[in-house]
């Protein structure tokens, strides 16, 4: 491989895209996201080294190919042993502007959905991320007054030792860098685009962490390790090759980067800045995680214009603005645009919706009912939603504030809708950690609730199960709260059955798993508590409402203000 490093003379290294980080669920909610950073990137390598820049893009492909040998060996298909498959590259490109300068960055993918070989789901089965996760642990770190840094494995699959070996073609045009015709490469390592290279990389960072630099792996969110050496902690939260570092000790983080460079290429990033597409801020006792810049991207994708201020909505009000779950109601109704972009636009906002803004999960929840007949109504609410996010692009979730309000709570809501296509009720909830919304969620719930009570006890239910989960992480994560986690809900009946455990022929036939709720209020998990219906930010996950309730809601579920009657 001496031509790749004759190549790579006078050039930088090059930094790893993050577009095919994450488990196989990830990709596909991530998939309409990338193409929005690709902006006008050439769609070939072969058009990329006809074009104006050919000798950025030849010193970007000697980069990886140069990574690429360390974990494997080159030689001409002839001489690949018979019987064995040889699967063709696909190769990915990517400009990205790292302090004020353009980079080019080339990676190469095995096609691995063209590989014959069967697996089992142990044999792929890879560690992801949680978003929830993430934001407790931002959450969690900001309480504690650490400094939260970044860092990122170049060539992360490639160090892994892999227990299966790949024979990869490499794509003609290559002759420049001293590649002949017809050349594979046989990996004994990990090889992007494979089925098991993500669980080998998984695995070989877990031996990593667990057993070479002795972290505790959280056993509630197996992407977070954690370690504490004298007084210092130390916290990282990993999605595949990047790394949070949140710390009290310099030079503990340091010595970190330094032992972890002995078994694969780290580089060091400074302070966190943008971390899988959001913008962390860290000032004093507070940070804030946004995703302006995705925003804008879509925004001028789809040229959405700021709504009129008494208009900033995710949903227009009027049922007549709403698709139809049936498909397209007459023919002018029917659909203009093709199908694939509906599912495109529809994934880059749930993009937002799992990520920094709960504010447009219900709307997302109510329109993806409708995405098996797209209609023109549904097309042209999505776009609403976009110029919504657009007028409201500078919303943040902020952890911490200047009160440093304490614990953690919960708000939750649900509607009874009898008249719904199907009967059931709309429930919505979310919880606040050190200020802010880390996990929330809207949708319909899986029994037709008799009454309103009936529905609201089952949210509460159903807020249990994530308030356990929660509380569970926050004290692996170094922090104890001993008073019970407060459930704010406004159905005065479901908190008195909720407390007192009475039942009669009103609730005596709801399931026993939803009494879920009583056994942790015994406890001392949580404790329900009225709050006003004007009053209840969970609201808008349940329904849609005008610009001024709109408004004081999102901004109690990303901030630490309360929600005041409007």
């Amino acid at each position: 491989m001496q031509a790749f490093k004759i190549a790579l003379k006078g050039h930088k290294d090059l930094a790893e895209p993050d577009m095919l980080s994450g488990t196989r669920a990830e990709l596909v909610c991530r998939a309409a996201a990338v193409k929005l950073d690709q902006g006008k990137v050439p769609t070939s390598l072969k058009k990329a080294l006809d074009g104006p820049f050919r000798e950025e893009w030849l010193a970007a492909t000697a980069a990886e190919l140069e990574k690429l040998s360390l974990g494997c060996t080159m030689m001409q298909a002839k001489d690949v042993p018979d019987g064995v498959q040889i699967l063709p590259s696909r190769v990915v490109l990517t400009e990205a502007v790292k302090d004020s300068i353009l980079k080019r960055k080339v990676r190469f993918a095995v096609r691995g959905d063209m590989d014959n070989t069967s697996y089992i789901a142990a044999e792929v089965f890879a560690i992801g991320y949680n978003k929830c996760g993430l934001r407790i642990y931002l959450a969690v770190s900001t309480s504690l007054g650490l400094q939260i840094d970044q860092a990122d494995v170049t060539g992360a699959y490639i160090s892994a030792p892999s227990e299966t070996v790949t024979y990869m073609r490499l794509p003609p045009g290559l002759e420049g860098l001293g590649v002949e015709k017809d050349t594979v490469l046989r990996f004994h390592n990990a090889i992007y685009g494979t089925h098991t290279a993500g669980r080998s990389w998984s695995k070989h960072n877990n031996d990593i962490m667990v057993n070479h630099l002795g972290f505790t792996q959280s056993e509630v969110e197996p992407s977070i390790y954690t370690k504490t050496v004298g007084g210092s902690h130390m916290m990282i939260h990993i999605a595949t090759d990047d790394f949070l570092i949140a710390h009290d000790d310099a030079a503990m983080r340091a010595t970190f980067i330094e032992d972890y460079q002995q078994f694969a290429p780290i580089r060091f990033e400074g302070k966190a800045e943008k971390y899988l597409s959001w913008n962390i801020k860290q000032e004093g006792a507070v940070t804030t995680v946004d995703q302006c810049d995705y925003i804008a991207k879509l925004g001028e994708m789809y040229n959405a214009k700021p709504l009129p201020a008494t208009k900033v909505t995710p949903l227009k009000l009027s049922d007549a603005h709403m698709p139809s779950q049936d498909g397209p109601e007459s023919v002018d109704d029917a659909l203009q645009v093709d199908n694939k972009r509906v599912f495109e636009l529809y994934g880059q906002l749930n993009w937002l919706a799992t990520g920094t803004r709960p504010d447009i999960r219900e709307a997302l929840s109510e329109l993806g009912r409708c995405l098996k007949c797209p209609s023109h109504k549904l097309w042209r609410a999505l776009l609403h939603l976009v110029a919504y996010l657009v007028s409201t692009a500078d919303e943040k979730l902020v952890y911490g504030n200047a009160d440093q309000v304490p614990g953690v709570v919960a708000y939750c809501d649900a509607g009874h809708n009898p008249h719904s296509t199907q009967g059931k009720s709309r429930m919505g909830y979310f919880i606040k950690v050190n200020g802010a919304a880390v996990i929330w969620d809207s949708r319909l719930q899986s029994v037709i609730a008799q009454s309103t009570t009936e529905a609201e006890y089952i949210c509460m239910a159903e807020v249990c199960k994530s308030i356990m989960y929660a509380s569970m992480l926050i004290e692996e994560l170094g922090v104890k709260y001993t008073e019970p986690i407060r459930i704010r809900c406004d159905n005065q009946s479901a908190i008195t059955i909720s407390n007192n455990g009475s039942t009669n022929r009103q609730t005596r036939h709801i399931a026993v798993r939803y009494h879920l709720i009583r056994r942790c209020i015994q406890l001392g998990l949580v404790r329900p508590e009225f709050v006003p219906g004007n009053e209840n930010p969970a609201d808008q996950l349940t329904k849609r409402l005008c610009e001024s309730k709109t408004t004081a809601c999102r901004v109690s579920m990303m901030t630490a203000a309360e929600c005041k009657s409007v």
